[in-house]
C-alpha cells in the first residue's frame, strides 16, 4: 500500500468563497448584496483566490520535507524497472498429457501486455493453495479448552499450536487479487502449501509426481494427492 501524503488543508476556492460569504450577515448585517457585481464580493473573490494558492503551497510542505530528508540520507530515486507478476495457466479441457510452453509467451493483465520469462510444463493435474491461518483470541481459547478436555482422557503432554487450514482461492474474473502476507501474522508458519490433485481419469500418480519434481529441480515441494 503506498504512503499517502497528508493534506494540511483540503478546502477549494469555491469552499473558501462560500464560507466567507456566509460569515457576512454575522459581522456586517447591513451588507445584503452578495452578487458578483458588488465591489465587496469582488474583493472576497480576490482573497479567496490568494488563499487557495497559499493552501496549495502549504500542502507541498510534507512532500518537500520528505524529499529533503531523503537527500540528507543520500537516498536517490530508484531507476525505472519493468513490472513483474505471477500468472496461473490451466489446462482444464486439454489432453491428459504435459503441455510445454516456451518462454516469451504473450499474456495480458487486463489491457497491459506481458511476456513470460521462463518456460513452463503445464501438467494434467489440479493444484490448490492452502495456508495455516492464525486463530483469533476467542478461537484459540475455545481450541485450548477442547484440547484440555481431551488431555483428561490421555497422558499426552504435548503443547500444540492451534491453527486453521484454509484454501487461498484465486479471484473471480476482473476482481482484485487477494493478498496473503506470508511475512506477517496472517499465517503461523509463513508458508503456503500446495495440494496437487490428479484430474479425474488419470491414476498414474507416480508419473505425475516425477514430472512435477523435474519441473522444480532441487526444491522440496510439500504436496499431497487425492
Amino acid at each position: 500500500m503506498p504512503l499517502l501524503t497528508p493534506r494540511l488543508d483540503d478546502r477549494s476556492y469555491d469552499q473558501i468563497l462560500r464560507e466567507t460569504l456566509a460569515r457576512i450577515p454575522v459581522h456586517t448585517p447591513e451588507w445584503t448584496n452578495f452578487t458578483p457585481s458588488d465591489p465587496g464580493v469582488t474583493l472576497i473573490e480576490l482573497f479567496a483566490f490568494m488563499t487557495d494558492n497559499m493552501l496549495y503551497r502549504c500542502n507541498l510542505v510534507p512532500e518537500r520535507n520528505r524529499l529533503k530528508f531523503l537527500q540528507l540520507l543520500a537516498l536517490p530515486l530508484r531507476p525505472a524497472s519493468a513490472a513483474q507478476g505471477v500468472i496461473t495457466i490451466a489446462n482444464e479441457r486439454g489432453p491428459m498429457e504435459t503441455v510445454t510452453l516456451p518462454s516469451g509467451l504473450g499474456v495480458l493483465a487486463g489491457s497491459v501486455p506481458f511476456l513470460t520469462t521462463d518456460g513452463l510444463d503445464v501438467l494434467p493435474i489440479e493444484a490448490r493453495v492452502y495456508y495455516r491461518r492464525r486463530l483469533t483470541g476467542i478461537e484459540e481459547r475455545d481450541a485450548r479448552q477442547m484440547w484440555e478436555l481431551f488431555q483428561l482422557q490421555t497422558d499426552d503432554p504435548s503443547e500444540l499450536e492451534f491453527y486453521e487450514t484454509v484454501p487461498f482461492d484465486p479471484p473471480a474474473a476482473e476482481a482484485d487479487l487477494p493478498v496473503l502476507d506470508l511475512g506477517g501474522s496472517q499465517t503461523v508458519d509463513r508458508s503456503a502449501w500446495i495440494a496437487v490433485l490428479a484430474r479425474e481419469g488419470d491414476t498414474d500418480l507416480v508419473r505425475l509426481m516425477a514430472q512435477l519434481s523435474r519441473s522444480w529441480p532441487g526444491k522440496a515441494i510439500p504436496t499431497w494427492c487425492g
